[in-house]
């Protein structure tokens, strides 16, 4: 059972990790000494903490959408696939 699990874990990791770079939650920097590499990580909680407020917000506006017209999405979705197609 755990041998199932880990590819599946490492892969939610490094998604979250590309994600996190990609999104500027984190950066890395190396310095050379003369025998010796130093690795920096710095994370950046603010931004983590504002991305995560913009992301509920886009969700809240998402579910009231849905809730009040459920067909909604699935027109856009379709107008999205047109639009892509041509």
């Amino acid at each position: 059972m755990k041998c199932k699990l880990l590819p599946i874990f490492l892969g939610v990791c490094a998604t979250i990790a590309t994600l996190g770079y990609f999104l500027q939650w984190y950066t890395v920097s190396i310095a050379n000494a003369e025998h010796q590499v130093e690795i920096h990580v710095t994370i950046y909680k603010d931004k983590i903490k504002a991305d995560e407020e913009k992301a509920k917000i886009k969700l809240q506006k998402y579910e009231k959408q849905f809730k009040e017209d459920p067909g909604a999405t699935s027109r856009s979705a379709e107008r999205g696939a047109r639009h892509m197609s041509q």
